[in-house]
């Protein structure tokens, strides 16, 4: 949190939100550890905590369940995932991602991130914000 990367002002404003409400916001990060984060371990912190709502930003940056031959059906498998704890727990989970559904070279991605071409966190979802 050191200030790159985000709008420092938003931030604040959201947080001043919800204390308004009287509720906490809980960052989960596993960076630190040098390992990326699977949607098992968001499952075991989501029983662990009870949230209102989940927010993964971004999804393409979630380790599959399982390896796979193509890493757009590691996103299947970890879009399946995320829809099954939202089932599960009776809660929103809200997924970002930056993938595109052109079919464009993959250097037109932004980011180039590893879901290019992968739409089925579209597919999944219940709503898309475009």
């Amino acid at each position: 949190m050191n200030g790159v990367g985000y709008n420092l002002k938003s931030y604040r404003r959201f947080l001043e939100y919800i204390e308004s409400l009287g509720g906490e916001v809980v960052l989960i990060n596993k960076t630190n550890n040098h390992q990326l984060m699977t949607p098992s371990f968001i499952e075991a912190q989501v029983a662990d905590l009870n949230p209102d709502l989940v927010i993964i930003d971004p999804i393409y940056k979630l380790k599959a369940p399982r390896n796979r031959d193509s890493r757009v059906a590691e996103i299947a498998d970890i879009a399946d995932s995320l829809n099954e704890l939202s089932r599960s727990y009776n809660i929103p989970v809200v997924a970002t991602n930056q993938a595109n559904r052109q079919g464009d070279h993959k250097g037109d991605a932004p980011h180039q991130d590893s879901s290019f071409n992968s739409d089925v966190p579209v597919q999944v979802a219940d709503a898309v914000i475009g």
